[in-house]
């Protein structure tokens, strides 16, 4: 598979192909991330369309001795802020909302019924009590827990000091630690 540096000098050396490669290759994080941190799944294309959007725009200005999914989150990041703002509704999104959602989501052999309640239960407390935090540390946590990016990614991402981001997420545990249910611990 081809490096996103690669595919990106290809797209802005003429082969306009390479763009569709490129948003293919990386259109369900952007997605799954938007949706998480915007908790509006039917708004959420619209979302990731003006991301793309604004990536195809500002292409020729992406740095590509950086991480590129790092910079399309952190378009990402900006879009469902500026869609945050007109709606003028802060809320944390419902992580899943659809039964069937839940168990498209299951990954490897399909847990009993038991299990699959007991999964669902769970996230559903952990969506509970991360809903209660504030926006930038639930995106912390987001980005850290669900797309795997490192402090250092997530730093760039929301434009903040590394150990200010370090932080944040830890004081967050803690509070997602202290608000957590004690028969659930």
């Amino acid at each position: 598979m081809e490096s996103d540096k690669d595919i990106i000098n290809k797209y802005l050396a003429g082969n306009k192909d390479y763009f569709e490669i490129l948003v293919n290759k990386h259109l369900s994080h952007v997605f799954n991330f938007v949706v998480r941190y915007s908790g509006d799944r039917e708004g959420a294309a619209d979302l990731v369309q003006e991301t793309w959007l604004r990536v195809w725009r500002n292409l020729k200005k992406f740095d590509t001795d950086k991480k590129f999914i790092t910079w399309v989150f952190t378009i990402a990041h900006h879009v469902v802020i500026d869609w945050q703002r007109k709606k003028k509704a802060l809320t944390f999104s419902e992580l899943d909302t659809v039964e069937s959602d839940f168990k498209e989501s299951l990954a490897g052999d399909l847990p009993s019924p038991e299990e699959i309640f007991d999964q669902k239960f769970l996230h559903e407390k952990f969506r509970e009590v991360v809903e209660a935090l504030s926006s930038l540390e639930q995106s912390i946590i987001l980005l850290h827990l669900e797309q795997n990016l490192s402090f250092i990614e997530i730093a760039e991402v929301l434009n903040k000091p590394q150990n200010t981001v370090k932080s944040i997420y830890r004081r967050a545990l803690l509070k997602v630690k202290e608000k957590w249910p004690d028969g659930l611990r």
